[in-house]
């Protein structure tokens, strides 16, 4: 599969406080998908859930990228019929 994560270390600091383990989403391109690492940042940083918890949501969320690869289909033009 193309889509895969990657974690932040230690060394990621918002705000004078450290957050490692925060998922990111890697494309084909070795690129992140920028809409996807923000949402999920935000999930940690600011409303504060655990990295395991979303851990949990990036895996789902890097399964429905890849699926929508195999359909040929860009996350922009994603239809209900889709899902």
């Amino acid at each position: 599969m193309s889509f895969y994560l990657k974690f932040t270390d230690s060394m990621f600091i918002f705000q004078e406080k450290s957050y490692p383990n925060i998922p990111l989403l890697i494309d084909s391109n070795n690129v992140f998908v920028e809409p996807v690492c923000n949402y999920l940042r935000s999930l940690i940083v600011l409303n504060n859930l655990k990295s395991t918890t979303v851990k949990t949501y990036a895996d789902h969320i890097a399964n429905f990228f890849n699926y929508l690869e195999l359909s040929e289909t860009n996350f922009l033009n994603v239809l209900d019929s889709h899902i």
